[in-house]
């Protein structure tokens, strides 16, 4: 599967490490802080939106982590107050499971519009086939009017 079709949904790819902190493995590091991950794709301004929902924020917090917050730059998912050790131990498949979720409602919500537009100009076309065959149905050469006059 072409993962950069637009109708694909995006997916995770890899961590930033460059973007870590420098401190990390070290005693100073610190507890929490933000992580980068590559998407597939750029995703579009209706899936950010989801993404970066307060439905999204009270999703990982009911699956434990309260503290994470989603944000979406360019092909960059960032994730704030966490650490790669939440991620290993599942906020990662947490959030690949929101971001595909959320690309699919996006999908459903564009592919159901489109069937709309579909179904209207279907009805349109008949609608107007209609007229049109009652208009050409139409005589009118003359004939001569009851009384036998002209008029």
């Amino acid at each position: 599967m072409n993962t950069s079709t637009p109708d694909a949904a995006a997916t995770l790819r890899e961590v930033l490490v460059g973007e870590l902190p420098a401190t990390l493995g070290t005693p100073p590091a610190p507890v929490c802080y933000d992580v980068a991950i590559v998407l597939s794709r750029r995703i579009s301004r209706e899936e950010k939106v989801l993404v970066e929902s307060t439905e999204t924020e009270q999703a990982l917090a009911r699956e434990g982590f309260p503290d994470a917050r989603l944000s979406v730059v360019d092909r960059r998912l960032l994730i704030a107050n966490t650490s790669l050790e939440e991620l290993a131990n599942g906020l990662s498949r947490v959030i690949a499971t929101i971001v595909r979720d959320a690309c699919h409602a996006v999908e459903t919500v564009r592919r159901e519009r489109e069937q709309r537009v579909t179904d209207d100009a279907a009805r349109e076309t008949t609608r107007s086939d209609a007229v049109t065959v009652l208009a050409r149905s139409i005589d009118l050469s003359p004939r001569d009017l009851a009384d036998g006059s002209v008029l």
